[in-house]
């Protein structure tokens, strides 16, 4: 008897490279219950919050790790130890549009 597949199995298998994802960024194993998450993710939170001189890529990771975690929710999580790259035109768009702006 040939079953069906599961519906869900890709489904499955994502969350769990998600949740996965999410221990390691927050620093907690597998078996870590709320409070160890909750705890991990407020000592983050405060070390990287762009507010305290952190930076905001990294905490958004956190908070999303967090979000996966503590809340369920389907968040894509992005680990990346770098800020992505700045357009060097962008420097020249701003200085354009500022320029602009100031002699409308």
């Amino acid at each position: 008897m040939n079953l069906p597949q599961d519906p869900f199995s890709s489904w499955r298998s994502e969350r769990l490279k998600k949740e996965s994802l999410a221990r390691r960024i927050l620093g907690v194993e597998e078996g870590a219950d709320f409070t160890q998450v909750k705890r991990a993710w407020r000592r983050l939170a405060r070390e990287y919050h762009p507010d305290a001189g952190g930076a905001s890529w990294r905490f958004m990771n956190i908070h999303n790790a967090w979000r996966v975690l503590a809340q369920g929710a389907d968040e894509p999580l992005i680990d990346d130890a770098r800020p992505k790259p700045r357009d060097p035109r962008q420097d020249e768009r701003d200085y354009f549009n500022w320029w602009l702006r100031r002699w409308r």
